[in-house]
């Protein structure tokens, strides 16, 4: 989709829309800025769940999604953003919209987004504000010890499931989320395969 069809896209859809799809689509970050603009505009108050999967918004993708602030902060309850290769300054630009102290989303999906340190610890810092989100997918990233020490720091008491599979994390990520299972009255769901805690995160978690 290009940015001018996405005008076109934006323009002619209906205020009343709840549910909006346009995964795998090639959207790119300009695209998707023309797209975003004009979903603020229209849809601030009905729509629900916005899916991005799989474009292309890339690193400068993370600042257009600065435009969904309005969306986040009234009806959006879910935004997939999984296959985008936002990276770390993708995440950093777009952190403070989707997850800060204004944000009503319950549900992010950021896997697969090339995520490290920085990312993490950008997220972990809007997480800290956020009081709304009960589901965070971010599998697939590449966040290391680092990032998901940060992430465990930041987990708030509404946050119900959080998934890192696949993240690098090793035993010194795995006590730190050991330590916030101990604090963490509403965490029921924990995903942390595919990384490398060996047997002593093991124990870690096992002791929480």
């Amino acid at each position: 989709i290009s940015a001018s069809t996405a005008r076109v896209l934006a323009s002619k859809l209906t205020c009343r829309l709840e549910f909006l799809d346009i995964c795998y689509c090639e959207l790119d970050a300009n695209a998707f800025d023309a797209l975003s603009t004009g979903l603020a505009a229209r849809l601030e108050s009905r729509l629900q769940q916005l899916s991005l999967g799989g474009n292309k918004l890339g690193s400068q993708g993370g600042q257009a999604l600065s435009n969904l602030a309005g969306l986040t902060r009234g009806c959006l309850q879910r935004l997939d953003l999984e296959l985008n290769d936002l990276g770390d300054e993708g995440s950093m630009a777009a952190s403070d919209s989707l997850l800060g102290s204004t944000s009503l989303l319950k549900h992010l999906d950021l896997s697969m987004n090339n995520i490290r340190s920085n990312g993490g610890k950008a997220l972990a810092t809007a997480l800290r504000k956020n009081r709304s989100l009960t589901q965070l997918k971010l599998n697939f990233n590449c966040l290391g010890d680092i990032g998901g020490r940060a992430i465990a720091e930041a987990l708030h008491e509404m946050l119900q499931t959080l998934c890192l599979e696949g993240n690098n994390l090793g035993e010194a990520a795995a006590e730190a989320f050991a330590r916030a299972l101990q604090g963490s009255g509403q965490l029921l769901e924990l995903q942390l395969g595919f990384n490398k805690i060996g047997a002593g995160g093991a124990r870690h978690l096992a002791l929480a």
